[in-house]
């Protein structure tokens, strides 16, 4: 539940905040001292905003009504809402194990850039209440993010898909061009199957199987990931990266046989010198651990194992193909992708860059699939997409976002 902002006692000598309106006589019965100013409590817009507020806002647990065409019952799409509330609005499409929850870790990103970031949940997910596998088509989410963005009373949006999240992005850039803000971005994208000539050996084995031998594995890969959680000692720690370490002195003895000084968790300071990392992330910021931590809790809580199973008979298309082709897509198109990605092959992405009308594809040296979590990854996305919108684009009319009814409530 999402505690009520408490407000201040009328009264010119008391100072008492409160949740409900007081008893008239609550501060007449008895003299209260006025507090000092190191005694009061602080404003409320000033108070720390702390992990639990964050991910119990309620701008971060939306539900709106999706009514599917030539359809009575209505469907329930959760979704949240992070960034700049006049920003830029911008659909995110997660990949795999991505609901809601992870949007706030973007929060702090899309407020600098001027970004309003939106985040559905797919089936299965959080909010999102799951279904039959066999109703999951990937160009119905045109019509999901279109009524959606109604709802939002938001006439333009741009799209951000990350991973199986390209997928429902390039639908949707099929199916209404006319909606979206150019170019799109798509971060380590998936590629049908039928491309990338992965996974082809899922192709002989029916959808029922397939879909019973994920559950089972994803299962025992969130329980795993519990008892992970629990173990954990101290608060989360990241790597220093390479230019911020300060270099080892050398050994004036020259003492080849002289041992590492180890430290209270008993590592060596030498093998702590090896543990660092390239690249700045979207943890470094301070507060984004703490997020992260409760961010982790809380969805392995709730587990997603319907969601994740329903994403991956999705991408292996064992249900039904995606019912559309990459090479439809017409309008710009920008893929960011690591070099080092082993799920998404350089073939495929050269591919794309090759076969679509206009597609531009950007290499990050040294990263793998989790390319979202770089934070030059992010800003350089949010960055193009509000880039474009104040130029002129061919595709994108003058290059300016509409809104209906703006602005919402403030977050």
């Amino acid at each position: 539940l999402v505690r009520p902002q408490p407000f201040r006692c009328s009264h010119d000598s008391c100072d008492r905040h409160f949740y409900r309106h007081p008893p008239s006589s609550h501060c007449n019965s008895l003299v209260l001292p006025i507090p000092s100013m190191q005694q009061r409590s602080p404003p409320v817009d000033n108070l720390t905003i702390t992990p639990l507020s964050a991910f119990d806002s309620p701008h971060a647990n939306q539900v709106f009504l999706y009514n599917p065409a030539g359809k009575k019952k209505s469907r329930k799409v959760g979704y949240a809402e992070v960034g700049d509330p006049n920003g830029v609005p911008v659909v995110c499409l997660a990949g795999w194990f991505g609901p809601r929850q992870v949007a706030v870790l973007f929060d702090l990103f899309a407020r600098k850039a001027g970004v309003r970031l939106i985040w559905p949940e797919r089936p299965g997910y959080g909010l999102s209440p799951n279904q039959r596998m066999r109703k999951n088509s990937v160009l119905e989410w045109a019509e999901i993010i279109s009524q959606l963005a109604d709802s939002l009373k938001i006439a333009k949006f741009g799209l951000l898909g990350h991973s199986l999240g390209a997928v429902y992005a390039m639908g949707m850039a099929s199916k209404i061009p006319s909606r979206i803000l150019t170019p799109v971005y798509l971060v380590s994208p998936w590629i049908s199957t039928k491309v990338s000539q992965i996974f082809r050996w899922t192709r002989f084995f029916p959808a029922c199987l397939t879909s019973v031998v994920l559950r089972g594995a994803f299962k025992a890969a969130v329980l795993q990931e519990k008892v992970k959680q629990m173990q954990k000692r101290g608060p989360m720690v990241l790597p220093p990266l390479e230019d911020e370490e300060d270099e080892e002195k050398p050994n004036e003895n020259n003492n080849l046989d002289a041992k590492p000084s180890n430290d209270e968790d008993g590592v060596s300071k030498s093998q702590k010198k090896r543990r660092t990392r390239r690249f700045r992330t979207i943890l470094d910021p301070p507060g984004q651990l703490e997020l992260c931590y409760e961010m982790e809790k809380r969805v392995l809580k709730d587990g997603h194992v319907s969601g994740v199973v329903n994403d991956a008979m999705v991408a292996l298309e064992k249900c039904h193909p995606f019912g559309f082709s990459y090479k439809d897509v017409t309008l710009p198109v920008k893929v960011l992708w690591g070099d080092r990605d082993d799920l998404i092959p350089h073939a495929a992405v050269v591919w794309m860059q090759e076969e679509m009308l206009d597609c531009d594809l950007r290499v990050y040296e040294g990263s793998g699939h989790a390319l979202l979590m770089r934070a030059g990854v992010v800003e350089d996305a949010f960055r193009g997409l509000v880039k474009a919108q104040k130029t002129p684009h061919r595709d994108s009319g003058l290059g300016m976002y509409m809104t209906l009814g703006y602005p919402p409530d403030e977050i």
